[in-house]
């Protein structure tokens, strides 16, 4: 099998060179042990049109790259404390009558419905930050906002378990997990 694709590559080379009009075609090579050394020194090996082809396609990569790159800064740049307040608003407009439906349920008072609806907006806010940070460094960002999302949901496990106890940390954390899965299924319909 490894013998199979140099024997087809040279095959296909060999049919392409036949095919080309008289004009076009390269002078004939001389015949083995006539003709020098150098003149084969010269000739491109496979290897080195495989290398070529290789740095080729990193170069596409990496331009690619730099247009993604370029994209995020620009949409990081549009993340401004007006636009990041209505995005604030709106998910929170969405979400807080589940999260109210759940307190209820747990009988939790008002002040602690407060105090919990305000330490997810204070989380949401800071993953917005995060996120805009991302975005601002382009792919190489990816990882540290992965980093922080993590962190903070940590963070906000403990503080819900703080607040109301574990076993009701844990039905508002089911609940998140709930609304970001019917999140990221909407913005996949969106997306297809």
């Amino acid at each position: 099998m490894k013998l199979a694709i140099p024997v087809l590559l040279a095959a296909l080379l060999l049919g392409l060179l036949l095919l080309q009009p008289p004009q076009a075609r390269p002078p004939a090579a001389p015949p083995a042990g006539s003709g020098s050394s150098a003149e084969a020194a010269r000739r491109p090996s496979l290897m080195a049109a495989r290398n070529a082809q290789k740095a080729q396609q990193l170069q596409q990569q990496q331009e690619r790259r730099a247009g993604m790159d370029d994209v995020m800064a620009q949409n990081a740049r549009a993340m401004n404390p007006k636009l990041k307040k209505l995005m604030l608003d709106v998910l929170m407009q969405e979400r807080t009558p589940r999260y109210q439906r759940l307190f209820d349920s747990m009988q939790l008072d008002s002040a602690t419905q407060a105090d919990l609806l305000k330490a997810i907006r204070d989380r949401e806010e800071r993953l917005f930050e995060a996120h805009r940070r991302q975005r601002a460094a382009g792919m190489k960002g990816i990882k540290e906002f992965g980093v922080d999302y993590q962190t903070e949901r940590v963070l906000t496990e403990k503080l819900f378990g703080l607040m109301v106890g574990e076993e009701k940390a844990a039905q508002i954390l089911q609940l998140e997990a709930e609304m970001l899965g019917t999140a990221q299924k909407t913005a996949a319909a969106l997306t297809d």
